[in-house]
């Protein structure tokens, strides 16, 4: 995921549109046989994808990984760019780009009035270990996540409205 691939699909700005699946893909989620400590995915993805400054961690360094929690870290550059006005992670270089995400350098601008809750979720999605990464029951769960959350019944893609199921959550 990435910032480029989100529309808003009214003026309002109260639904989005998430576009270019091209190099999404199915797995299946469970227990890893291989990890049971991580427990979260059972099928774990190895192709590296996706625009750079999006890339987390794990997949620069050529780890198999979990594409749930790849799609949390896309989701906090996501909202860091959309609160901060630019990348966490840039640079004309992309070894140093690389660089700097693998060690997790990011700053949080002083010019810009960014709420304590909202720095405390980035800093838990931005998290460089993938087992420490906040999950969606941790971010659902976050004040800032929280405030004015008017929950809805379901995705809508095309023209069906899609449950959101719990099983996403654990």
């Amino acid at each position: 995921m990435k910032l480029e691939n989100i529309l808003f699909s009214s003026k309002k700005r109260d639904r989005i549109k998430i576009i270019d699946f091209g190099l999404s893909n199915l797995y299946l989620t469970g227990v890893n046989s291989e990890n049971p400590t991580l427990a979260i995915g059972a099928d774990f993805l190895e192709t590296p994808c996706g625009s750079p400054g999006y890339t987390p961690p794990e997949m620069i360094l050529g780890c198999k990984y979990d594409g749930l929690l790849t799609d949390i870290w896309s989701s906090g550059i996501i909202l860091y760019s959309m609160l901060c006005g630019f990348l966490p992670f840039d640079d004309p270089s992309e070894e140093k780009l690389y660089s700097k995400i693998i060690k997790g350098e990011f700053f949080f601008p002083s010019h810009i009035d960014l709420s304590e809750e909202a720095k405390i979720l980035i800093g838990k999605i931005l998290v460089v270990n993938p087992r420490l990464r906040a999950n969606i029951k941790d971010i659902r769960r976050n004040p800032w996540f929280l405030k004015d959350y008017k929950p809805i019944l379901g995705l809508y893609i095309s023209i069906r409205d899609i449950p959101v199921s719990d099983i996403i959550e654990s």
